[in-house]
């Protein structure tokens, strides 16, 4: 299947508080695109807020912000730096490679979420939407536009999980979340 692209006001119907979520997370957007299991929350729940990692109502395991090159993705790391260590959060966050070195997180301790800035995937949305393994994942947005697979809306509403790529060494964990 491929991955086709839509406009924002898509998204912006179906999860009212986007634009919240969105201005509010800036930062991350610049020079990438957040994309993986909590945009796919954020859709079936109809609200960002609702799709949080933290707390009990846990749909995605943590906040994946994918860029379009390595450099655009370290200057997104050193920019929320900024505005952590700037603002005097420091005991707020931490920071840190992330144990596969395939990320740099972002903990929130505060709200309990995970943000990974994705340093190793990088490409368009299009290329990097296609290496993904669960189809159900492959819905990505900019704040401007939205990019999934073709057949995302029906999978869901027939809730329906579809893999197209068995490669992966975390393939059964990954299922468990679905």
């Amino acid at each position: 299947m491929q991955i086709i692209e839509k406009d924002i006001s898509w998204l912006v119907e179906r999860v009212p508080d986007f634009m919240k979520f969105y201005e509010s997370h800036r930062a991350m957007f610049e020079g990438g695109y957040l994309a993986g299991g909590f945009m796919r929350a954020m859709v079936l729940k109809g609200s960002a807020e609702k799709a949080s990692p933290s707390g009990q109502s846990n749909m995605a395991g943590d906040v994946d912000f994918f860029y379009f090159t390595p450099a655009s993705c370290q200057s997104a790391i050193k920019e929320i730096a900024k505005v952590v260590y700037g603002t005097k959060k420091i005991n707020r966050f931490s920071s840190n490679a992330s144990v596969t070195g395939y990320a740099h997180d972002f903990y929130d301790r505060q709200t309990q979420v995970k943000y990974q800035l994705i340093i190793k995937n990088t490409g368009t949305p299009y290329e990097v939407l296609n290496r993904f393994d669960i189809s159900n994942c492959k819905i990505a947005t900019d704040g401007k536009k939205v990019w999934m697979v073709e057949d995302w809306e029906q999978l869901e509403s027939n809730k329906q999980i579809r893999i197209d790529n068995y490669a992966g060494d975390y393939i059964f964990k990954r299922l468990r979340k679905y």
